[in-house]
Formats: C-alpha cells, structure tokens, sequence
C-alpha cells in the first residue's frame, strides 16, 4: 500500500486495482488490518473500494474485506 514516494507509484491506483484481483485469482477473501495497525493510506484505499461496491466494512472487527 505504501509507495515509498516514487513517482511511477504515486496516484496510478495500484492497490485498488490489485486487491480485487487477488481476490478472484487467489479465491479468497482479502482483508485489512484492524485500526491502529492499518495506516491513514490503506484506509483511504478500502475506503475507495467500500465506495466503489468491492468492499465490505464491519464495524464490529473494524476491518475491510473483499468477500
């Protein structure tokens, strides 16, 4: 999730698309790390993809997943 800084990674949505595809290449569910180890970046990440209708949120676990 992190780029480091480096210009070819910054903004190309690597992540966004990544994380999905893992999902249906690996067929299983992709989840995020619970708050306070998932950084400010990856949550902004799932929240495009919670947007987007490919993630799923529970409030209960605080965690992302790509069912």
């Amino acid at each position: 999730m992190y780029h480091h800084w480096e210009a070819e990674y910054i903004g190309k949505g690597i992540p966004d698309a990544l994380l999905p595809k893992i999902r249906r290449d690996l067929d299983k569910v992709v989840c995020s790390s619970r708050f306070p180890y998932r950084s400010d970046d990856a949550t902004k990440v799932w929240e495009r993809l919670l947007k987007a209708g490919v993630a799923e949120y529970s409030n209960s676990e605080n965690v992302y997943r790509i069912p």
